[in-house]
């Protein structure tokens, strides 16, 4: 067989393998920005977000992990370690592994990625965020720039949205609320990347939503 169609083959096999990853435990506390007390209830999913290179596509499109937790009464948070499984060809995680958003009612939404310049190799994969307090700052008056930093932070969680939502259900209900909330105001939510309807959702699906009402 041709040397080049041999390396050609195995470069494909490699491409198509699905190697196991192993995503480190996070923890963390939550705080107000200004007064340094302790957040309770705040929202963080964090999600192991894949890098697909392809003929005419690339981007940060699939979700290997996807999990949601909430702080307890002093602020802190842990998401546990666990393997995951690529099984999508021609992918690889980056510094969108993971990437964490956090949602409190009457604070800036807020996203943290891993660092551009951090070595992104191997299969043990951490957070640049472990350890660090998260400090969540009051939102701005501006409705513009509220409107601006709904529509980047929906934006990030909106891949997960439209994917398996019961990975997330605080999160859920918390944008969904959100979006109401902008409507009431006058501010038209129509700008910003659509979140499954709660209210169209069937019985069983509702009745899974109340178990996690109210970030619990």
């Amino acid at each position: 067989m041709n040397r080049y169609i041999l390396i050609g083959i195995i470069i494909l096999l490699q491409a198509c393998a699905s190697p196991i990853y192993y995503a480190k435990r996070i923890q963390g506390q939550v705080v107000d920005e200004q007064t340094g007390e302790p957040i309770e209830g705040a929202i963080i999913v964090a999600q192991w977000i894949l890098f697909h290179q392809g003929l005419g596509h690339s981007g940060h499109d699939s979700r290997i992990r996807v999990v949601e937790t909430v702080t307890d009464k002093n602020g802190y948070y842990t998401i546990h370690g666990s393997p995951m499984i690529r099984a999508i060809p021609f992918t690889e995680l980056d510094f969108y592994d993971p990437k964490i958003s956090v949602f409190k009612e009457g604070y800036r939404l807020t996203s943290f990625a891993n660092d551009f310049a951090g070595d992104r190799s191997g299969m043990i994969r951490s957070s640049d965020i472990d350890g660090v307090t998260i400090r969540l700052e009051r939102p701005s008056p501006s409705i513009q720039k509220r409107l601006t930093n709904m529509r980047i932070f929906f934006h990030e969680i909106y891949g997960v949205a439209t994917q398996n939502w019961r990975n997330f259900p605080r999160m859920l209900m918390a944008m969904y609320e959100e979006l109401q909330n902008m409507d009431l105001k006058g501010i038209n939510s129509a700008l910003i990347p659509g979140i499954p309807d709660i209210s169209k959702f069937s019985a069983t699906d509702k009745e899974f939503l109340e178990e996690f009402k109210n970030g619990k």
